[in-house]
């Protein structure tokens, strides 16, 4: 009789944490997420997303973590660290230059997230990328 009580309130868990996730429209959480990628080299606070989605802020940032399992502002550091990498790689910029064309207001604070996203510094990964195309005959 205990595992038929356990076994209808594990069910019931399920149903309710479920329904919870399907209360947010994966159409908002996809034009979020596009318009970071469309502008995630400028400030980019939560409340001028939800502005131009027409949403509370608040609203924005629980439907942003329940749909794509992250917060918004580690989604936009992750496209901001995506696009720094590709500019590392080209090689011609410097690390200033790199924050700044990728949204971040400082080096410091760029470096502190591409450490926590990558596991390394930038200098780290520019050292590693520019051995790696060193060893590439077709690059």
């Amino acid at each position: 009789e205990t595992v038929d009580v356990m076994d209808s309130v594990i069910l019931k868990l399920d149903r309710s944490s479920r329904s919870e996730q399907e209360d947010y429209p994966d159409d908002l959480i996809g034009r979020a997420m596009s318009y970071i990628e469309n502008h995630y080299n400028n400030s980019l606070p939560l409340e001028e997303v939800a502005t131009a989605l027409f949403v509370n802020k608040n609203y924005l940032s629980d439907a942003f973590s329940k749909k794509s399992g992250m917060t918004f502002t580690t989604y936009k550091n992750t496209i901001r660290i995506q696009h720094a990498k590709h500019l590392i790689q080209q090689g011609i910029h410097s690390m200033s230059e790199i924050a700044l064309a990728v949204g971040f207001d400082s080096s410091s604070r760029f470096s502190k997230v591409f450490r926590q996203l990558e596991g390394m510094t930038p200098q780290q990964y520019k050292a590693i990328s520019t051995r790696k195309d060193a060893h590439n005959p077709f690059k």
